[in-house]
């Protein structure tokens, strides 16, 4: 027996219900924000790889190669037959140690650097969006978990208020002052409660589904909403809004097009690098010399080069690169101006969802005066079966409409919030 309670208190804390603010926390844990950080971090590495370019290289390399001929010079003197004389060997052994570094690229190395800090710089921010993002989607489903809980409870208030009243009409059935009919009415409607609980229940079941899956652990239930003060001020979100992590995206995809541009301009400038050398040779792997010319080749030197002719390439080049510049300007403003717009129409979403609490209020005001007079004219049998049933389930509805309105209201405000930006909805929810 103790065993049985043991499992029993295990398994009720495996299902407890989970609080809105712990299902936010349990975001983190989503599978695709993990593969979104591990493109971030890929992201900075590259950032880090393509900023090591700019430091100096150092290479080593040794080479052999046997010639078919022993090479020979001829002279040529007055008088003489031609003489021919050696003047290497058939083995050469080849070893060097070279120190390059790129003095000026024409501006190319440092658009390149730019352009990846900025790709860096994306990457988080499309993380920080994404985050809003689940963040949205797991607030939706969490308010459609809470609205379906408030329906299923009003349909079993319904169901039970059906069932006292059936029992006061089979009684009167019995003693023949209720038709059949009557009767049959009442027991119909309560299985069409039982059908409506239990499609509601697997709606109910698919939610907490994909709950978690976005939060990638098990979610059996959620906790009513608790005490959140959720304070919009309007002139204040929509200028942060204005700096929504998507929308800064958008500013570095801006900034990455502008590196290109100058990374065509490079191709205008020369560019400048210089090298010293450790570089020996021989006919042995010692690299001791041949005997003909001297081991130690060792050396420091310049390079410069410059491009005078490509045909068009790199004008036509440039003017693509100012067109991607001027593409990724209009598409920002074009965004930015639909971030404002989809705010602007959750606000009148709101105000319209406080109109209709306000109506659902009054509503179930007169829906519980009139189930409280077709109950008292039922009971005085005034009133049929039919027309109790119908009060019951509308009764049962009103309740409901009105805990569902207040849920809607929440997920409106929590949905603002998140249109503004991760930081707006962190500070109101305490989320980090």
């Amino acid at each position: 027996m103790k065993y049985l309670l043991a499992i029993s208190l295990l398994f009720v804390l495996d299902v407890q219900a989970q609080s809105y603010k712990e299902v936010m926390l349990a975001v983190s844990n989503s599978l695709t924000l993990k593969s979104a950080r591990q493109l971030e971090k890929a992201a900075y590495k590259n950032y880090d790889s393509v900023w090591d370019t700019q430091l100096p290289t150092l290479d080593a390399s040794l080479s052999y190669v046997r010639l078919n001929e022993t090479p020979t010079i001829t002279f040529y003197l007055p008088g003489v037959p031609p003489q021919l004389a050696p003047m290497g060997t058939k083995d050469r052994y080849v070893g060097e140690l070279v120190l390059r570094y790129p003095l000026f690229t024409g501006f190319s190395q440092s658009a390149q650097v730019e352009s990846a800090k900025l790709e860096a710089r994306k990457a988080s921010l499309q993380v920080a969006d994404l985050k809003r993002n689940l963040y949205l989607k797991a607030s939706e489903l969490y308010g459609a978990v809470l609205a379906l809980d408030n329906a299923i409870k009003a349909q079993k208030d319904a169901k039970e208020a059906l069932h006292s009243s059936y029992k006061k009409a089979k009684g009167l059935n019995e003693a023949g002052m209720l038709d059949d009919a009557d009767l049959y009415n009442i027991e119909a409607k309560f299985y069409e409660i039982e059908s409506s609980i239990t499609e509601l229940r697997s709606q109910r079941t698919k939610a907490l589904a994909n709950i978690s899956y976005l939060v990638n652990e098990p979610v059996e239930s959620c906790e009513p909403l608790g005490q959140y003060d959720l304070l919009l001020d309007k002139n204040i979100l929509v200028e942060s809004a204005k700096q929504r992590e998507d929308i800064r995206a958008l500013r570095s995809a801006m900034g990455i097009a502008q590196s290109q541009v100058t990374l065509a301009q490079s191709r205008y400038y020369p560019g400048i690098g210089i090298a010293a050398a450790l570089k020996h040779q021989g006919d042995t792997i010692e690299l001791d010399g041949d005997g003909y010319m001297n081991a130690d080749q060792s050396y420091i030197g310049a390079e410069a080069k410059w491009n005078l002719f490509s045909g068009l390439s790199d004008k036509r080049r440039i003017e693509a690169a100012k067109l991607q510049v001027l593409s990724a300007k209009t598409k920002l403003t074009d965004y930015t101006n639909r971030v404002l717009t989809d705010l602007n129409t959750s606000f009148q979403q709101l105000k319209a969802l406080n109109i209709k609490r306000k109506s659902a209020v009054a509503q179930q005001k007169a829906q519980q005066a009139y189930y409280d007079l077709t109950k008292g004219r039922f009971d005085n049998q005034l009133a049929g079966a039919d027309e109790l049933s119908r009060a019951t389930a509308d009764l049962a509805g009103a309740n409901a409409q009105i805990s569902t309105i207040d849920v809607h209201i929440f997920i409106m405000k929590v949905k603002i919030l998140l249109q503004s930006g991760l930081e707006s909805f962190s500070k109101a929810i305490v989320v980090n």
